[in-house]
């Protein structure tokens, strides 16, 4: 609103003019104070009715969000207290069901070296009773004999050979050993009679090829000795194939 032309009378629906009966109001002179002061007067009661509600209504929305607030956090402080509660009831059950596992795995711990412990002793006292008294252990002789006859054994229960068995076996080594021996002497006599037989070949039949070629050789020399003659004979011959040089040297 400009406050600059205001006037209070207008307010009243008062102004200035004059009307027909004259002049009414003088300069100065002001008619309407009363009014004027109970209008602000009752403007200063509705301002202070208006600031008192709004007050009112701030303290009441103020108690209301205070007394919002406490209900919350009371309900937050139940909620937590009962989470706790709930968390410590778990915990509680969780450490019990924890220990209840932890003896029972204590108790299998027990129950399973007791058990190993005794399987253990069982074991080693049957290793010790099988050492000493078992016949694959003891190596009992009469175990490998075979049940087809008394000089035959059993090839899974043989246990080695005895002293005769031995004694027959390296007797019949050296038999075979000497006859192997003999076997050699003899094919080395045999080798030695071959080569005395090649050579004596070889012998004979180096004199046999120096005989024939002796014998060629007199072939070939008898043959050239007749050749020359034959071949004199014809010279001769061809010279005076008449006789004509015989019959005048004799005249």
């Amino acid at each position: 609103m400009n406050l600059t032309n205001y006037n209070p009378n207008q307010d009243l629906g008062i102004t200035n003019q004059a009307g027909v009966s004259g002049l009414r109001t003088f300069n100065g002179e002001d008619l309407l104070a009363d009014k004027r002061l109970s209008l602000q007067r009752q403007q200063q009661r509705d301002w202070l009715m208006q600031q008192i509600q709004a007050n009112d209504r701030m303290r009441g929305q103020a108690s209301f969000d205070k007394e919002l607030y406490d209900r919350q956090t009371l309900e937050l402080n139940e909620l937590l207290r009962q989470a706790q509660d709930e968390h410590d009831s778990n915990r509680k059950a969780m450490l019990k069901a924890q220990q209840e596992e932890n003896l029972l795995l204590a108790k299998q711990k027990r129950d399973t070296d007791l058990k190993q412990k005794s399987d253990w002793l069982y074991q080693e006292n049957y290793e010790v009773d099988y050492t000493l008294n078992n016949d694959l252990m003891t190596e009992n002789p009469m175990t490998t004999k075979s049940q087809l006859a008394d000089h035959r054994v059993k090839p899974y229960h043989f246990k080695g050979l005895n002293e005769h068995q031995k004694a027959a076996i390296l007797y019949e080594r050296d038999q075979q050993i000497a006859g192997k021996e003999q076997q050699r002497q003899l094919e080395k006599e045999q080798e030695q009679m071959w080569a005395l037989q090649q050579e004596h070949l070889r012998r004979m039949q180096v004199l046999s090829d120096r005989d024939q070629k002796r014998k060629q050789r007199e072939v070939a020399e008898n043959t050239k000795q007749t050749h020359v003659q034959q071949m004199q004979e014809h010279m001769q011959k061809w010279k005076d194939p008449y006789g004509e040089k015989g019959f005048l040297e004799k005249q």
